[in-house]
C-alpha cells in the first residue's frame, strides 16, 4: 500500500496544482469581466441623455447665431432630424426638438436659413410640423415663385396636416404665377388624411380649370384687370388663359389621382366626374394595393 501510495501521491499533486491554475484563472476573468463591465457602465453614465443633448442644441445654437457662424448654425441645424428619431419615446422632447427647427431662421435674413428649416421639417416629417411651415405658405412677390415658397410648398407635401389645405388652395386660387399655383395642386395630392376638406379641394381645382378653359369667359378683378387675359395683363404670360390651363391640364389630373387611387388622365374627365358627384366625394376614392 505505501508503494501505491508514493506513486499516487504526484499524481494529486498535480491534480491540486492544475485545480489552483484553474481557479486563479478563473478568478482573473471575472475580474477582467468585472472590470469591463464597469467601464461600459461608466461609458453610459458619461453618455448625455436625450434632454441633454436638445438642451445643448439649443444652446449651441443660440451661441453660433451671436457669432454669425453660419457654418456652425447649418451644422447644428442638420441634427435637428437624426435627434428627433433618437427621442422616439419621448414626445415632449420631440416637440422642443420640432420648435428648435422650426424657428431657427428667426431673426435671420435672406432665404437661406428659411429654405434649410423648411427642408429640416420636411426631413422630421412630422405633423406637427405643420405650424411652422405654415407661415411661409404666402407669395409675397406676385410676380415670382420665390424659393422659399417652393420649398414651402414640398414641405407641405411631406407634412400634409389638414392645416395646410387652405394655404395651398389660396395659392392656387390666387397666385398669378404659374409654378406656384402648379405646385400647390401637386402638393394636395398627398392630402388624402384631409377628409373634412375634400370638398373644398375637389370644388376649388375643378373651378380653377373651369375658369381658364378655352372658350370660357375670363374673370375679372374688380380693378378691370383680367388675371386670365394672357400678355394684355399686367402680369404677363404666367397669368394668360393658355399658362394657366396649361399647368392645370398637368398638376390635376396628377394630384387627384394620387389623392384618390383613381386612374383618370384627363382634366376635362375629372370635371365630369366631380360635377357628377355631387358633393359626395367620398364615393371617388378607391382602395389602393397594400
Amino acid at each position: 500500500m505505501k508503494a501505491s501510495e508514493e506513486l499516487l501521491r504526484p499524481r494529486s499533486a498535480t491534480r491540486r496544482a492544475s485545480l489552483m491554475l484553474a481557479l486563479v484563472l478563473s478568478l482573473c476573468m471575472l475580474h477582467a469581466t468585472h472590470a469591463f463591465a464597469g467601464e461600459n457602465d461608466d461609458e453610459e453614465r458619461a453618455k448625455p441623455t436625450n434632454k441633454e443633448r436638445v438642451e445643448e442644441l439649443t444652446s449651441k445654437f443660440k451661441e453660433a447665431k451671436k457669432e454669425h457662424d453660419e457654418n456652425q448654425m447649418s451644422a447644428l441645424l442638420d441634427s435637428a432630424s437624426d435627434l428627433f428619431e433618437d427621442c422616439c419615446k419621448d414626445e415632449k422632447l420631440q416637440d422642443a426638438v420640432i420648435k428648435f427647427a422650426g424657428t431657427a431662421s428667426k431673426g435671420l435674413r435672406g432665404e437661406k436659413f428659411d429654405i434649410l428649416v423648411l427642408r429640416e421639417l420636411s426631413e422630421i416629417g412630422d405633423m406637427r410640423a405643420a405650424k411652422y411651415i405654415k407661415p411661409f405658405l404666402r407669395q409675397r412677390d406676385r410676380d415670382k415663385t420665390s424659393e422659399t415658397l417652393k420649398e414651402a410648398i414640398e414641405a407641405a407635401a411631406h407634412v400634409p396636416d389638414p392645416s395646410l389645405v387652405r394655404p395651398l388652395l389660396t395659392l392656387v386660387e390666387k397666385s398669378e404665377h404659374t409654378i406656384a399655383m402648379q405646385e400647390a395642386v401637386y402638393a394636395l395630392g398627398k392630402f388624402r388624411g384631409a377628409t373634412r376638406h375634400y370638398k373644398r379641394i375637389f370644388e376649388t381645382l375643378a373651378d380653377e380649370a373651369r375658369k381658364v378653359k378655352p372658350g370660357n369667359r375670363p374673370r375679372m378683378r374688380g380693378n378691370g384687370n383680367d388675371l386670365t387675359g394672357g400678355d394684355s395683363t399686367p402680369y404677363g404670360r404666367e397669368s394668360g388663359p393658355g399658362a394657366r390651363w396649361n399647368a392645370l391640364s398637368r398638376a390635376v389630373p396628377a394630384a387627384l389621382r394620387e389623392l384618390t387611387g383613381q386612374e383618370i388622365r384627363d382634366i376635362g374627365e375629372w370635371m365630369h366626374v366631380i360635377k357628377n358627384a355631387k358633393g359626395k366625394y367620398d364615393s371617388l376614392f378607391v382602395e389602393r394595393d397594400a
